[in-house]
């Protein structure tokens, strides 16, 4: 059981495209959140972990 959990880790991980960085901020307003683009906000560089 235990290969077979590491299997399907190893699959989601290769499935896994690449995520686009955007540049948006959120705020809270009446009614939820307010996602609202900031030009000061840039997404350098990202690290990831996946763990099982």
């Amino acid at each position: 059981m235990r290969v077979f959990s590491g299997l399907v880790c190893v699959l989601a991980a290769s499935l896994a495209g690449p995520a686009l960085a955007n540049d948006t901020a959120a705020q809270l307003v009446t009614g939820g959140l307010e996602f609202v683009i900031n030009d000061d906000i840039k997404m350098l560089s990202e690290e990831l972990f996946i763990s099982c």
